[in-house]
């Protein structure tokens, strides 16, 4: 079967490595802190994979892969799509005990590829992968093209595990459809087209940036340096992963920790070209003190989730930045629409109509939740404003306004809104102000039994921070209690662990 009928028939990604392998076989794909993997390397421990099971008879099945995210990993992703498969990518160092066994429970894998022994998957259908791409498993080493199954744009590609705010995990059921056009609306942007792009990608959860970097590095030729989080406190793992690559994805905290520790002036960055950057609101300060460091870098922000993909982005320009007091998540990518909805139902598209909820329509859209129905119903829900036929948009939870230049502005979350004494406060409001302190690197708030509670981390004295609070926000919004602690949590998205703070709060009273 020639190279072509294969491409037509084969709906799926693993195309794009195929011809990568043949195009630039000995160029390095991944590189992770232990190995380096070529395109030939990369195709050949994929089709193993592949051909292992495909002869299990598996089809349309989930196969799980419990391994940290590096180049092995990505051989592995590979190898689920050549057998028509879907996956599941959890790392033990990021979802371990509850979240780890209750979304293993969750996904019901058939099989679970895994790089080393792990006492807590004694029950489960285990192989690993050393034993699969030597031909331990006693088959017979297929060639990479017999093993590729057609793919339909409604098939399933994975289920990524989240668990937003409540700890619980959900799983977001993606298709082929779903992801190649997310990866079609951020190739531009994230620069997968640059000539001999070298990304660096900075994983803290099994999110959907992960999820497009990987199939824009092979889809660009390009080559990926995988770093894990917790490498980053390795400081000569991290100066070399920052000086090999021209774009980065990370998350925000990792801006902040480099920051927070004076790394800025001690970095070389000379041939970083752009960061994208995204998991939680921006901070200001943080970004304000990046941009002075490598003023040529270009900075942008994105805004997305497992549900929808990437939604919205702005590039942040130096000028607007020193004038600015906050952040724009910026305008939907092409082929997205965007409704923002107060909460009469109205409309929102100025400056002067105040805050609403985010819905988003996008061929990148999730096609719901696994094995839970009912949940998908409150996500993913008609078209608020007409019932005239089926219209699906994710309701996504987050609250936006827009700016004088038609730019959205982030203003926190549903589930973080409080009603106090008559007002409607958003959490992450207050904190956006309480960051602006001096001498506060950190910050979180919880409502309990009436109260606003602010925990920070930083040199500030719980005085100063109160003073300073009484001048930067109203009365309404003013914390009950301030505590400082040595660090805020955050969960598996980099979002501030709001259940942390709470069962922190509740040790002490």
């Amino acid at each position: 079967m020639v190279m072509q009928e294969i491409s037509q028939m084969n709906a799926n990604f693993t195309e794009y490595l195929t011809m990568a392998a043949e195009e630039c076989p000995d160029k390095i794909a991944f590189a992770d802190a232990h190995e380096s993997m070529d395109y030939r390397r990369l195709q050949r421990e994929a089709a193993a994979i592949g051909g292992f099971l495909a002869s299990k008879g598996l089809y349309r099945k989930p196969v799980a892969l419990v391994m940290q995210k590096s180049c092995r990993m990505m051989a592995a992703i590979y190898g689920v799509l050549y057998s028509g498969n879907y996956y599941t990518a959890l790392s033990p160092d990021l979802t371990a005990g509850d979240f780890m066994r209750d979304a293993l429970a969750d996904f019901a894998a058939c099989v679970v590829i895994t790089d080393e022994a792990y006492a807590f998957l004694e029950q489960e259908p285990v192989s690993r992968y050393e034993e699969i791409v030597s031909g331990a498993w006693g088959g017979v080493r297929p060639d990479p093209l017999l093993t590729v199954k057609d793919a339909m744009d409604w098939d399933v590609f994975c289920v990524l595990y989240t668990s937003g705010s409540t700890g619980t995990p959900k799983g977001v059921v993606r298709t082929y459809f779903s992801n190649k056009e997310m990866l079609e609306n951020i190739t531009s942007v994230f620069g997968y087209d640059m000539p001999e792009q070298r990304r660096g990608v900075v994983f803290s959860s099994s999110s959907v940036a992960f999820l497009a970097d990987v199939m824009g590095v092979v889809k660009g030729r390009g080559t990926g340096f995988l770093l894990n989080q917790q490498e980053i406190m390795n400081p000569a793992k991290l100066m070399r992963f920052l000086s090999q690559i021209n774009v980065m994805v990370t998350p925000m905290a990792l801006l902040k920790y480099l920051d927070a520790a004076g790394a800025l002036e001690e970095m070389e960055l000379p041939q970083l070209e752009k960061i994208a950057f995204g998991g939680e609101a921006a901070d200001l300060k943080v970004l304000k003190n990046w941009i002075s460091a490598w003023p040529k870098t270009k900075y942008i922000n994105v805004y997305g989730s497992s549900e929808c993909g990437m939604m919205t982005w702005h590039q942040l320009s130096s000028e607007r930045l020193l004038e600015a007091d906050t952040i724009p998540i910026g305008k939907a990518f092409v082929h997205q629409e965007i409704l923002v909805l107060s909460e009469d139902g109205d409309r929102i598209t100025k400056p002067k109509d105040g805050t609403g909820e985010v819905y988003v329509k996008s061929g990148s859209n999730a096609a719901g939740y696994l094995k839970k129905a009912d949940l998908s119903e409150k996500t993913f829900v008609q078209n608020p404003l007409h019932h005239d036929y089926r219209d699906i948009w994710v309701k996504t939870g987050d609250l936006a306004c827009y700016d004088q230049n038609g730019d959205l502005l982030y203003a926190g979350r549903n589930d973080w809104v409080v009603n106090r004494r008559g007002y409607r406060i958003e959490l992450e409001g207050i904190e956006r102000k309480v960051l602006e302190i001096p001498g506060v690197a950190e910050c979180g708030c919880i409502y309990d039994r009436e109260m606003i509670l602010l925990f920070y981390a930083g040199e500030a004295q719980e005085k100063t921070v109160m003073d300073r609070c009484r001048q930067l926000l109203p009365h309404y919004m003013l914390p009950d209690r301030i505590r400082r602690v040595d660090r805020i949590g955050h969960n598996r998205n980099g979002k501030v662990d709001r259940i942390g703070l709470k069962k922190l709060h509740e040790e002490t009273v």
